[in-house]
């Protein structure tokens, strides 16, 4: 079977600097595509950075639909919006881990501690922010699981954010307004 070029579109930014996480960054849904992009400059990359006076990249989720009249991918909504203009994640904070799974997007943000937001993506005109829960470390990597679960796989960190071991977190995302942190287990220093 042949492909055939339907339609392309542009959003502000990249996809991030490690080309591991690229493809967690984009998603399609019900024929909208969703991509989390670094609409900044520049970005802390390494924990010294944390520190520094540098400022992160901002990101912003794009919700994208096809509108075949043109072959153009249009912006149906973005996270920030005029509508809901706070960033996604803190002040200082870094995009660590994405992932879309169904109506939900999940993101992970960190400079000291890991918070991770539950993105409500059931009207793709108007993405919302649903939740947000704070633990110590990171994901770098998220998989949902059945029965509102979301596996976190990254790094744990102490209050003033210096790394540890490999942490794995059992989170219950079903109510995406108050995530909760079921259990985690670190392995190794």
């Amino acid at each position: 079977q042949a492909i055939a070029y339907r339609a392309s579109g542009e959003v502000t930014g990249h996809l991030g600097w490690d080309p591991e996480r690229s493809a967690y960054r984009l998603s399609e849904h019900n024929g909208d595509l969703r991509v989390l992009s670094f609409t900044g400059e520049t970005g802390w990359g390494w924990l010294a950075d944390a520190n520094s006076t540098v400022a992160p990249s901002p990101a912003t989720l794009s919700v994208l639909r096809e509108r075949p009249s043109d072959q153009s991918l249009q912006v149906l909504g973005q996270l920030p919006s005029s509508r809901t203009p706070g960033p996604l994640g803190h002040a200082g904070e870094q995009v660590y881990a994405v992932r879309f799974a169904g109506d939900r997007g999940y993101l992970v943000t960190f400079r000291r501690t890991d918070p991770l937001y539950v993105l409500d993506l059931s009207n793709p005109a108007d993405p919302q922010q649903a939740g947000e829960l704070q633990m110590p470390g990171y994901s770098d990597y998220l998989f949902p699981l059945d029965n509102g679960l979301l596996l976190g796989v990254g790094r744990d960190a102490d209050a003033n954010g210096r790394l540890g071991g490999v942490k794995v977190a059992l989170l219950d995302v079903a109510n995406p307004k108050l995530p909760k942190a079921l259990d985690s287990q670190t392995l190794g220093g």
